[in-house]
């Protein structure tokens, strides 16, 4: 009797898994791959669910090392996964890192997705969407405009402005519709227009903000410049993601950084920006935070150098500002003027600085006008980090921070040679003037006795 028990709870299981199949699969306006209930099922065991996958049509190619979005599925757990076809996996080994993914029917929203990869086999993966779960809306969707891999140094170009490649973005240009009305679930797929960034790079220009009570601080105004393989007007908005990170480079010792946070910065073209510039000797300039170089350039004072970079790129999106002290104010100076030998206890913490790193730099999504259209997409652009110096010398920056760079670059063992008699002339001026103090206070307390 136990036995028969058994056999009809099996046969029910086994008619339930056929059951979900079946609705799965039938009455789909596009064929899709479903990933049961399993956690988790093979990329090949799914993608051979829809009878319309042939294997023979994606073959291996060693020399392409680009990742291609094949299809999606929803599981019943509330999982969303990508498939894809990865062409050279055979001879090179990669693992794509995140999509740039909307969840509605335009880009607006658009984010970064992490995705974890499941299962692979020959040229096929299978990715886990992290940090989502499936709405129980009757229509979602999966508008996705990139798909993002590693750098690899051995296969990928690097660039030429002294820039770092983090990631390399590959187009997708898919919208997906996934229906759930009277039963079936219903995939649907619809390319989508994505722009292509065919030239970038990454910078800060450092805004004097002048010599205060705290030290010489500035304002370090984050940038993108890039090219692209659309006409364009003139811009509208956009979204950009990157991390930040702090740091504090102690004198004599190691610099100690804090923790990378995810950002997104949404611009828009009539959104103005300026440095503090409140401090002795600071200056007050405003920027725009979307521009033509040709307009940043006429409204901005650039160097000679800055100027050949900027003529090289098109649009300038100014997207972060930071804050860079050198802790060297007037506390420092009273230090100096009060205790013996007080000016070598300000020199050395004027070595001591604190900014913000910013990193793995992205265009997500572009809002321009073209021959009176607006368009509204998806933006395919490498992940990039800049070099970490400002794009204008520190002699642009004001008297009190050129003097504090020279002194710090001379007793860390970096200045040049005009840094370095900068330097010096400065160190004789201070023991000079000491020196005049000390015969001045003796004078006084000479003559008071």
């Amino acid at each position: 009797m136990k036995n028969k028990q058994k056999n009809k709870s099996f046969i029910y299981i086994i008619l339930t898994l056929l059951l979900l199949v079946v609705t799965v699969l039938g009455g789909r306006g596009f064929s899709s791959a479903f990933a049961d209930t399993a956690r988790y099922t093979k990329v090949m065991d799914d993608l051979q669910l829809d009878e319309t996958f042939n294997e023979n049509d994606f073959p291996d190619d060693s020399s392409d090392y680009s990742i291609k979005v094949i299809q999606i599925a929803e599981s019943v757990d509330g999982d969303l996964f990508v498939y894809t076809y990865q062409p050279s996996q055979k001879s090179r080994y990669i693992v794509a890192t995140s999509v740039n993914m909307s969840l509605s029917e335009t880009v607006n929203g658009t984010r970064l997705y992490d995705l974890e990869l499941l299962s692979s086999s020959g040229v096929f993966c299978k990715y886990l969407v992290k940090d989502y779960s499936v709405t129980n809306k009757e229509i979602r969707y999966y508008n996705i405009s990139t798909i993002y891999r590693p750098f690899d140094r051995h296969i990928d170009e690097t660039t030429d402005n002294e820039n770092t490649k983090n990631e390399i973005a590959y187009a997708v240009g898919q919208l997906w519709t996934v229906k759930t009305v009277d039963g079936p679930v219903i995939y649907e797929m619809t390319a989508t227009e994505v722009l292509k960034i065919t030239s970038q790079m990454i910078g800060f220009r450092r805004y004097d903000d002048g010599f205060q009570w705290s030290g010489t601080k500035s304002c370090d105004a984050h940038f993108l410049l890039f090219n692209c393989d659309h006409k364009i007007d003139y811009l509208i908005s956009a979204d950009i993601s990157f991390y930040t990170q702090s740091y504090k480079a102690l004198a004599g010792s190691n610099t100690e950084y804090g923790s990378k946070i995810p950002q997104t910065a949404y611009l828009r073209y009539d959104d103005e920006v300026s440095n503090d510039g409140g401090g002795w000797f600071g200056k007050k300039e405003r920027w725009q935070r979307m521009a033509s170089t040709t307009e940043f350039m006429k409204d901005t004072q650039l160097t000679e150098e800055e100027t050949e970079v900027f003529k090289n790129y098109d649009w300038v999106l100014n997207f972060y500002e930071s804050e860079y002290a050198c802790e060297a104010g007037g506390k420092d100076v009273l230090i100096s003027a009060l205790l013996p030998f007080g000016f070598i206890w300000t020199i050395v913490n004027s070595c001591t600085t604190t900014g913000t790193i910013v990193s793995d730099v992205t265009l997500l999504r572009l809002e321009f006008n073209c021959n009176g259209e607006i368009y509204n997409i998806g933006v395919v652009g490498d992940k990039q980090t800049g070099s970490g110096k400002p794009t204008n010398s520190p002699a642009d920056i004001g008297f009190f921070a050129y003097i504090w760079n020279c002194l710090k670059n001379f007793f860390t063992g970096k200045a040049n040679f005009i840094e370095s008699v900068v330097a010096i002339t400065v160190i004789a001026v201070v023991v000079v003037v000491i020196l005049l103090a000390i015969k001045f206070i003796l004078f006084i307390k000479k003559a008071v006795s």
